[in-house]
């Protein structure tokens, strides 16, 4: 088709593809494809690759660590407090902290402890 996905992709496969001349299977299908192309393409291992194949087109720029990505709440995957988040955006994680058995352990023995301290106090 030689469309470029971005603003309007959805009008031009319906001008292209659909009506009685066209599929409208063909044209329910596009627009998801667009997304996931998009989504998958501006990610930053597709754009490692792509450096890789052709460095003189994806040079290499230093993205702001506390800039906010564009994936960020856009799903489940991507919400904020989530382990994707967590394991490669720390910066922009919003979840809770999660405790270690150790730390859980220490928690129990120290609630002991004051227990026993406020007991025998009298």
């Amino acid at each position: 088709m030689g469309l470029r996905i971005g603003p309007g992709w959805n009008r031009k496969v319906k001008e292209l593809v659909g009506g009685s001349a066209g599929c409208t299977h063909l044209v329910d299908l596009l627009g998801p494809m667009a997304t996931v192309a998009f989504q998958t393409t501006a990610s930053d291992a597709a754009k490692a690759m792509a450096r890789k194949l052709k460095p003189e087109l994806y040079p290499e720029t230093k993205a702001a660590r506390d800039k906010k990505p564009f994936v960020l709440n856009g799903c489940y995957t991507w919400r904020s407090d989530s382990p994707a988040v967590k394991d490669l955006y720390p910066l922009h994680y919003t979840g809770a902290e999660t405790k270690t058995r150790d730390d859980t352990e220490n928690n129990i023995e120290n609630k002991s402890d004051n227990a026993s301290n406020t007991i025998f106090r009298g």
